[in-house]
């Protein structure tokens, strides 16, 4: 097709109202050709894993393959994005009112990635979702993996160092080089098209960098595996920590495309961008020295100059929004857990602002904001809070919202353990926290075996064959009820539960109900006996 747009700059600010953020359905198909009878077990159940990124909140629908083989979702978004679609693992870009097609295939190449794949649809998303990998690739002159990432780390402080220069100028070259801009600009996409595809390129650069500063720092501490399989960790004494001021300075000067660019959130990989950027070194170390009275560190701490100051920018408004949400859903989580009544619960957030974080409160967060959407969305959470607690009503059954075969699914699961508290733990072999967790909880197990309270430990069968789970739990005495489910169930779980990542716990009352279906399983380990009595 002809190029478009053929005076085209990059330039985020075009994006302040965040009008492109509409709450608006998509359909998407996809298409699943050459699969052999005997893995659709395996594909029989798809799901589509979307995120809101104002709040953090995960959401996935599954989808089952028809006899056609194709699986159809219906998708509300808040916001254009790449939704995950998994088994088959990938990142599909979707916006409000799309029709996309997927045309693609069970095979895989040896980096496990699907044969081929090619797209049709009524708007801009087939050509985006073509032609936005390709030329990542030729904008970035060459990859950046994870093995570039464990080379730099061998070679120590030095090599780390000389990694991250090298992105952190490449990152400043595609800015500023007309030889990259012209690729972009001799492109068929619209102005939008090519301002995410100029976002998409510089947040691989950034999640690099974000990657390579987190690893390094995980060598701060020798961690030690003690004899019960517990780890203890002691800090190297010969740790040379990084400079992160010296590390984002030279970005700084791109303030407003890097950090104050509303299309971070409809990126390549934005839960991977923004969890990693919102929650590294830049708005945690750095940020809380630029505001150590609110953090409770000293005064006379050594202060970052102003060009650190993110405040202004859609970044630090989706730092606030995000930290507000959690907060929320914590104070719901004590609630429904009984720690705490609806008086206390809204006490505590009216009288936030006496916790030593401002960030804590929302009418101070809500000062700061600067994009309205994203404070609207603050107000939302708030809302919910107050009417997810009014008149100590319980809180919605999920259960309401789940299909026959879900349902089923369930129970088949849990019934023969009604009459029982159960702690549903989803875990996985390749899964560290989730061995991790699961030794420290056996102390747990067996001090509640005489109790009317059953550890129900559950699994993909598909990523991990009952054989070698059952060899490492055997080996390592995790008692408890061992269930495996297929892929297909897995998938119809993780809709059920509503989540992308393990370990995840629920904790399920006597009547098979659920009391909670986010249960902090190991910050609240030493509290399980106290549910007895409550539930």
């Amino acid at each position: 097709m002809p190029s478009k747009n053929s005076d085209w700059t990059f330039d985020p600010s075009r994006y302040k109202d965040l009008d492109f953020c509409k709450s608006q359905s998509a359909t998407l198909r996809i298409h699943i050709a050459h699969l052999p009878n005997e893995l659709k077990k395996d594909f029989g159940v798809m799901s589509a894993k979307f995120e809101n990124q104002f709040n953090r909140k995960e959401n996935i629908i599954p989808g089952e393959l028809n006899k056609d083989n194709c699986v159809e979702f219906q998708i509300p978004l808040n916001a254009p994005q790449f939704v995950s679609i998994m088994p088959i693992m990938e990142n599909v870009y979707v916006q409000g009112g799309d029709t996309l097609d997927l045309y693609t295939t069970a095979e895989r190449n040896s980096n496990r990635q699907v044969r081929y794949k090619s797209f049709g649809g009524n708007s801009e998303s087939a050509m985006i979702n073509s032609l936005i990998p390709v030329l990542m690739k030729k904008l970035m002159n060459k990859e950046y993996d994870y093995q570039f990432i464990e080379g730099a780390l061998k070679q120590g402080n030095e090599g780390v160092k000389n990694a991250l220069k090298e992105l952190s100028d490449k990152t400043i070259e595609l800015i500023e080089s007309d030889k990259m801009h012209q690729i972009i600009r001799d492109t068929p996409l619209s102005i939008y098209g090519k301002d995410l595809l100029m976002t998409c390129t510089l947040c691989q650069y950034l999640t690099t960098m974000e990657d390579m500063m987190r690893y390094y720092d995980g060598n701060r501490y020798i961690v030690k595996t003690k004899a019960d399989g517990s780890t203890e960790g002691k800090q190297d004494s010969t740790f040379i920590p990084l400079d992160y001021e010296s590390i984002y300075r030279p970005l700084l000067k791109y303030k407003s495309l890097l950090y104050d660019n509303p299309l971070v959130i409809s990126e390549s990989q934005q839960w991977i961008f923004l969890n990693k950027t919102l929650y590294g070194p830049l708005f945690i170390n750095i940020g809380m020295r630029f505001h150590p009275e609110q953090y409770g560190l000293s005064k006379e701490i050594k202060k970052p100059s102003e060009e650190f100051n993110m405040e202004g920018t859609f970044m630090n408004d989706l730092f606030i929004s995000q930290l507000a949400a959690s907060r929320y859903n914590d104070l719901i989580n004590n609630y429904q857990l009984e720690k705490c009544d609806t008086t206390r619960l809204l006490a505590e957030e009216m009288n936030s602002v006496r916790l030593s974080t401002e960030e804590m409160n929302t009418t101070n967060g809500l000062i700061e904001m600067h994009y309205p959407k994203v404070a609207y969305s603050v107000m939302d959470g708030y809302r919910n809070m107050v009417k997810t607690t009014e008149g100590n009503n319980t809180t919605k059954d999920i259960t309401e919202t789940w299909t026959p075969a879900q349902k089923a699914l369930w129970d088949k699961q849990t019934s023969q353990y009604h009459g029982n508290l159960m702690l549903i733990d989803f875990w996985a072999l390749y899964c560290g926290q989730c061995r991790l967790g699961m030794l420290n909880m056996r102390k747990n197990v067996e001090e509640l075996k005489n109790e009317k309270f059953k550890f129900l430990y559950i699994c993909d069968e598909g990523d991990t064959p009952r054989d070698k789970a059952e060899k490492w739990m055997s080996e390592s005495k995790i008692n408890g009820e061992h269930i495996y489910v297929t892929p297909s169930e897995w998938e119809l779980l993780r809709a059920m539960f509503n989540f992308t990542g393990i370990p995840r716990a629920a904790i399920i009352g006597r009547d098979g109900k659920i009391i909670q279906y986010t249960f902090d399983a190991y910050f609240n380990a030493d509290k399980l006996k106290n549910l007895l009595n409550k539930f």
